[in-house]
Formats: structure tokens, sequence, C-alpha cells
């Protein structure tokens, strides 16, 4: 079987697994429609809802219903979106899509990780190639500092005080809330630190054991500028890992973005979850994590893709 196909396949397969934990988790922390309602709704509308949803139905028809409605992209009805008791009245009409609402959260995080990508990426690739190409220099000194205190920085912590400092002392920056660049940079540097740390912690360790090789000691022999050794030759030879870290911050971001939204109240899909997680909103709860399940899978199959160009013959290989 083609690789392409292989890992298509399998992603499908762990996200169908996710989906389905998820759905059975659900179903097992009590009743799903005094869960959904709430303590104030009525026994006539627990029941209407347990009849609307097939609740009634035994668990595995359940599943294969849910299931089946997943295929066609409909994940499901919310009735607490936006409702304090949901009466006993038509739930059909009063519910809400949930896909309708996680759609209208994700440009907000897409917004918010693809901000401290930008910021990540090229600043962490850098303060690793600078680390690498002057070893145990003073810059060597501050990339391993300032990159060992990213990853280990809390992100609850950091974004607090970044709060104090630009917003309360400074009066620099909002605090939180959705709107122009402003609002975007506190919450997108305390997403960016951890990715910034292991990124150029990993460029650091690749680029000076490509540096040490002997093809880079040939072309230094030959003159060939340093600048284009060190990023035309060396770290396109050492992309793989960078590659590979790149890819798992990036499902990292639209994961930690949970808190950070919560932090700096951003309306994006992690406080989405949040939100439904208080309200036991199981459907908007299954939706928001099969979104976000999805999206990293995407984001992990684009990395394994792009080996085709740094690497092809990986490729190749797994695929015998």
């Amino acid at each position: 079987m083609p690789y392409t196909l292989r890992r298509i396949l399998n992603s499908i397969l762990l996200l169908l697994v996710t989906i389905s934990f998820v759905f059975f988790a659900g179903r097992m922390i009590g009743d799903p429609a005094l869960n959904m309602l709430g303590p104030g709704a009525t026994p006539a509308a627990l029941e209407k809802l347990r009849v609307v949803a097939g609740l009634n139905d035994p668990l595995w028809q359940q599943y294969l219903h849910y299931i089946g409605r997943l295929l066609t992209g409909d994940l499901g009805v919310s009735y607490r979106f936006g409702f304090s008791v949901i009466p006993a009245l038509d739930l059909k009409e009063l519910g809400q899509p949930v896909i309708n609402i996680v759609l209208e959260r994700l440009p907000a995080t897409f917004f918010l990780a693809g901000s401290a990508l930008v910021v990540a990426v090229p600043l962490g690739i850098f303060m690793g190639v600078t680390a690498a190409a002057h070893p145990r220099s003073i810059a060597d000194r501050i990339v391993t500092a300032l990159s060992l205190a990213g990853v280990s920085v809390v992100q609850f912590w950091l974004g607090l005080m970044l709060i104090v400092l630009f917003s309360v002392q400074l009066g620099w920056l909002p605090t939180g809330g959705y709107g122009g660049f402003q609002h975007v940079i506190l919450p997108a540097l305390t997403l960016a630190a951890r990715p910034i740390g292991r990124i150029a912690q990993v460029t650091r360790s690749t680029m000076m054991d490509e540096l040490a090789k002997p093809y880079i000691i040939t072309a230094q022999a030959k003159g060939v500028q340093n600048h284009r050794i060190v990023y035309h030759h060396a770290l396109k030879n050492a992309a793989i890992p960078i590659v590979t870290m790149i890819g798992d911050e990036t499902s990292a971001l639209l994961t930690g973005a949970i808190l950070v939204e919560k932090i700096f109240a951003w309306p994006g899909v992690g406080l989405l979850i949040i939100d439904s997680l208080s309200r036991s909103d199981l459907p908007l709860i299954q939706a928001s994590i099969a979104v976000v399940a999805a999206l990293v899978i995407i984001v992990n199959l684009l990395v394994d893709f792009s080996y085709r160009y740094f690497k092809p013959e990986i490729i190749l290989g797994r695929g015998r």
C-alpha cells in the first residue's frame, strides 16, 4: 500500500478512536439528558430530549447513529448553549447545531495559533542557528538560557505576568478580549514561549551535528561564504527534525490554546470547550474535541508529507 494512502487511513482510524472514546466517556459520567439540560429541567423536558436525541435506544444503536450523522457532517445539536433552563417545548427548534457554533469560534483560534506560530518558528530557528554557528559563545549561552526558560515556564503564570506588566502597570495593551492587533500580542507571546524554546533547542542540536560533517568542512576549505553554508546547505539537510518539531508544536498550539484563551477571554474553540464542560453540554463537547482532534491529525499529515521535499528517500523507504 502506498505510504500516503496508509498514513491517511491510519489518521482516519485515529480520529475514529478519539471520537469513539469521547462518545462513550460522555455516556459513562451520568444521565446525558440531565447533564445536558441541567438540574433545573422539568421531567417532561428530560423525557423529550431522550426521545429527540435517541437516548432511550441501546448504547450500540446510539453509537452507530452518531457515527452515521457524523459522516454527513451532522455533529449534533446543543440544547444548553445560550440557554439557562430548557422548558418542555420543541427542543429541536430551541437547540443550535453545534457545528455552526464551533465554526464560528475557529477563526479566533486560527488567528491566535497562527500569530504564535509566526513568532515562534522564525525566532526559534534563528536562535538555534545562531547558537550552533557560534558554539560556546555568549550568544550560545544566551540562547540556551532563553530556550530553557521558554520550555520550563508555566503558561498560566506567564500570561498573568504579562497582563500585570503590560496591561496593569504600563497600560500599553488590553488585558484580554478579541479585536485588533493589540489584543493578540499578549496571548500570542504567552502561547509562543514554549515552541520558541523547543524549536531553538532542536535547531541548535541538529545544526551542530550537521556543521560537523565532512561536506561542511570541505565547503569551508573551498572558501564558500559562511552564511551560505549555514542557511543553504546545513539548514536544509537538518530540516527533518526541525520540521517534525514545528509540526508537534503546531499541534500543541491548537490544544494549548485552551488555557491561554481562558486567561485572556479569547473567544476561540478552547474557551468554547471550557464553557461547554461547565454547562455539561455533551454534543458541544464532542463536536469541539472532534474538530480539534481532526485539526491536529491534519497538521501531522502535512508534516509527514513535507518530508517528500526535504528527504524523498524517507518516503520511498517507508513505502516498501
